[in-house]
């Protein structure tokens, strides 16, 4: 009546988060919309508890988390978990969190100040400035042309199931395409994994999807269409990593750059007082001694092709190593080169010079890997860090690496691979006090008591971790985030004393 429709909406028919709501004319126009947060109260909770409120140094800590929904019924979830001191890792208590950002932060355009300021309670306060968020920050996420439509839009990214490995199979020392064959690979070490794919008709390949640690040896084999393997070569595609425009300003001072902040001024303190106690035990944590060692070395030699040529050692141009890429060291060091395009598929030219055959010429140069020609792709995807030396003159573009290129695998082919997998977490250290030991004579001034980045709750709802204290006399933070196994993120803190 009087234009006005009043009615009621259980929230339990909304799932908890964001909601849209938009109101339709008779012909399906929408005429308004705005955003509201559909909060329950009651949900499942992270409890985290000390054995006691305070601790001597280096006494044993025990933690224990407990998951439970609010019916006290145990529920699974996989978290992390930080114990620092307080007074080196200041934290504003309402920067964004795992719960903020998967609720709020993410889903919104725009900046949202302190975000976690919005869970911290079920106070009828915050939930209305929650609700003031989404009066502010609502959006439409369809046009009205498509609101109704089926329409999707294709991702700029695909999901990513596993690792790649992209490659080109080839006639050795010729870029001629290997038609009909197939590519075999095997892991030589970690756990036993093997796929066959077939070479399109390109020569191209591509194993996907992958799942293997980092430094898992690989090797692949290839064959022709008979089921042979001699005179083929098999070599990775570059990958296409983002160009990084070197910057180098040098009207940055730091050393006249004045620090205030009580924060910094104390890790500096900290840091130096390390530094001394490493000094006075003769050692640090940051290095290894070493018995005396022994260096031989080779001066580079120039390659030898239609006369000699001499090579440049990667240590005399500036900054080499910090590059990803041989694309990019042609790019910024060697303007006798132009260089455009991207790195998966540059074009890569002289100026008119030339060429390896005596002839004048501003196309493609000739690429060579210790002597041998081959492929652009190959070429460029050979490892800075395995660079010995380069060279570019006259039309012709070689590499000489450290370790060399074994003809008797790559004409049979053979590739090896090793640098491909997922990286292997490390086990964060933490000392052992409960029996003594010669090197428990040092100090222990760690500011980070414990950090586990997979703190796996199981069916009981109880996960229980033990370790010691420093030496400080401080306050420390824990800190708890991560997602339950039905999808809810939870996070929560609490601080203990060291006395």
């Amino acid at each position: 009546s009087g234009g006005e429709a009043n009615f009621l909406i259980p929230k339990s028919t909304f799932p908890y988060g964001i909601v849209k709501f938009t109101v339709f004319d008779h012909q399906g126009i929408p005429l308004a919309e705005r955003l509201v947060f559909n909060r329950q109260k009651i949900g499942p909770a992270i409890k985290i508890n000390t054995s006691q409120s305070a601790f001597s140094p280096r006494e044993p800590i025990n933690i224990k988390v407990q998951l439970a929904e609010h019916d006290q019924a145990p529920i699974r979830g996989n978290f992390s978990m930080s114990v620092v001191d307080k007074r080196q890792n200041i934290q504003d208590p309402n920067e964004d969190n795992i719960v903020s950002n998967l609720w709020l932060s993410s889903e919104l355009k725009g900046k949202i100040e302190h975000p976690a300021y919005y869970f911290k309670d079920n106070s009828f306060k915050t939930f209305k400035d929650l609700d003031l968020v989404m009066l502010t920050h609502g959006w439409r996420r369809f046009t009205r042309d498509t609101i109704f439509a089926e329409y999707t839009e294709n991702p700029t990214f695909e999901f990513e199931e596993g690792i790649a490995i992209k490659g080109k199979v080839s006639k050795y020392r010729r870029d001629k395409t290997i038609e009909g064959g197939r590519l075999l690979m095997i892991t030589l070490s970690g756990e036993p994994q093997w796929a066959e794919v077939k070479v399109d008709s390109a020569g191209y390949f591509n194993i996907y999807p992958l799942q293997v640690q980092e430094n898992t040896e690989i090797m692949l084999q290839a064959t022709d269409a008979k089921g042979k393997s001699r005179n083929i070569s098999v070599d990775l595609l570059a990958e296409d990593y983002p160009i990084i425009d070197k910057v180098n300003d040098t009207s940055i001072n730091l050393a006249s750059a004045s620090i205030n902040d009580d924060v910094t001024n104390y890790r500096l303190e900290e840091s130096h007082k390390r530094r001394q106690i490493d000094m006075a035990f003769g050692k640090s944590d940051s290095v290894t001694y070493l018995e005396e060692v022994v260096i031989t070395g080779r001066k580079p030699q120039g390659m030898r092709f239609y006369g000699r040529v001499k090579a440049l050692p990667l240590d005399e141009i500036p900054n080499a190593h910090t590059y990803f890429s041989v694309f990019e060291l042609l790019k910024y060091h060697f303007p006798e080169v132009s260089v455009t395009g991207s790195a998966l598929d540059p074009d890569i030219t002289f100026s008119k010079v030339r060429n390896y055959k005596g002839e004048l010429s501003s196309g493609e140069p000739l690429y060579l890997l210790d002597g041998l020609q081959v492929d652009k792709n190959v070429f460029l995807n050979s490892s800075v860090s395995n660079i010995e030396a380069m060279i570019v003159s006259n039309g012709v573009i070689g590499l000489i690496s450290k370790t060399g290129v074994s003809a008797s695998s790559r004409d049979k082919g053979i590739l090896n691979l090793k640098n491909v997998g997922y990286y292997v977490s490390r086990e964060f250290f933490s000392p052992d006090y409960s029996t003594h030991q010669e090197e428990h004579a040092k100090p222990d001034l760690r500011s980070t008591l414990y950090w586990n980045p997979e703190l796996v709750i199981d069916s009981t709802g109880i996960a229980e971790v033990t370790f010691y204290n420093a030496d400080y006399l401080t306050s420390y933070l824990v800190k708890i985030e991560g997602v339950t196994t039905k999808g809810v993120p939870l996070y929560s803190t609490i601080q203990f004393q060291s006395k």
